[in-house]
């Protein structure tokens, strides 16, 4: 279908490409982040805060934007934009399922 899918069709009907879901226009204006880019070295140890996200697959390289409305994601968040580099706004994200055990 060219890059175009049916269920991906708007309210008033108009299909949206489905490489607009990957810049997350959906979501309206948003800020990006700019900055040093920064290489960790190999080998060596980094903590990290970690994000534990329910259903959340986020593979190396990709974006995701982040909504919070818990005080300790916000915190988590805001320790990780104001760590010192390499590991500025660098975070670990865990996917956390609801239950645990069998399906």
């Amino acid at each position: 279908m060219d890059g175009f899918q049916g269920e991906n069709a708007g309210a008033a009907g108009a299909v949206r490409p489905m490489a607009a879901a990957g810049m997350h226009g959906y979501l309206g204006d948003l800020d990006d982040l700019t900055g040093v880019c920064a290489f960790l070295t190999e080998g060596a140890d980094y903590w990290l805060p970690v994000l534990p996200l329910e259903g959340v697959v986020l593979l190396p390289g990709a974006s995701m934007p982040l909504l919070t409305a818990r005080r300790a994601e916000q915190s988590l968040l805001r320790s990780a934009l104001e760590a010192p580099p390499p590991t500025t706004r660098l975070i670990a994200v865990m996917h956390w399922p609801r239950h645990w055990g069998p399906v």
